[in-house]
């Protein structure tokens, strides 16, 4: 199995970060950078670019 693209990371807060193992960056969607999120919502955002970047689609919002 494939490392995944896509995973997240703690801040120095409550809150999580999804980054982009290739640019080691945070994930920006549509100009809004993917930082802040609860827990839940992160890995759920992982989840999706994930599956998306294994199909070899595109991520697109609900």
């Amino acid at each position: 199995m494939a490392t995944a693209r896509y995973s997240h990371r703690k801040n120095l807060n409550i809150y999580w970060t999804v980054v982009d193992a290739v640019t080691g960056q945070a994930v920006v969607i549509d100009g809004v950078v993917m930082d802040m999120l609860t827990e839940e919502d992160a890995e759920e955002l992982v989840e999706r670019l994930n599956r998306k970047d294994e199909e070899g689609k595109p991520f697109n919002r609900p």
